[in-house]
């Protein structure tokens, strides 16, 4: 059995977990790994998927809103023309989860470890 074979029931799995309500299939991550977008981490018992993106993170903000958007604006096409791949926002509070998806974004808590 291949690597990709075996490691489907797991990926398929945590697809399940992860994005109860949809927007992620296995087929958009089988998608990602044959174009070179994301590496499959076959294990024994277990798999994984990474990609290389790039983010441009805001980690702290305050004061005006009107401003603070108006700022957000400058800094997705600043964080672009830097060649990021995605914006976050990160420590924000789960109120702005309903704000900011008005502007494209996407809730996710994620973990992060500096390297």
């Amino acid at each position: 059995m291949s690597d990709l074979a075996r490691s489907l029931p797991y990926l398929q799995a945590a697809i399940d977990r992860s994005y109860p309500t949809g927007g992620l299939t296995i087929c958009d991550v089988l998608d990602k790994v044959a174009g070179g977008q994301a590496q499959l981490w076959p294990g024994r018992n277990s798999a994984a998927v990474s990609n290389p993106e790039k983010a441009f993170n805001i980690w702290l903000a305050g004061g005006d809103m009107r401003e603070l958007f108006q700022m957000l604006e400058i800094a997705e096409a600043q964080a672009k023309a830097q060649g990021f791949d995605c914006m976050t926002i990160s420590e924000a509070r789960p109120g702005w989860d309903r704000v900011m998806a008005k502007l494209g974004y996407v809730p996710h808590r994620s973990l992060v470890k500096v390297l």
